[in-house]
């Protein structure tokens, strides 16, 4: 009697299990979130707080 065939599966085919998805995990990425966000529709409150730096690197050439 022959062998049966093994079976060849890639590895996008197996299982993995992961664990859910945590609240400390998920207020972390909310909160990357908000600050992407926020700073794509309001970048003036982020460039008033770097423009002293700029400023200040300009008068060192």
């Amino acid at each position: 009697m022959p062998a049966p065939p093994a079976q060849i599966t890639s590895s996008a085919e197996r299982s993995i299990h992961l664990e859910p998805i945590t609240i400390p995990e998920k207020l972390g990425a909310g909160l990357l979130m908000f600050a992407t966000l926020a700073v794509g529709l309001y970048p003036k409150f982020l460039l008033d707080r770097i423009q002293p730096a700029v400023e200040a690197m300009r008068f060192l050439k």
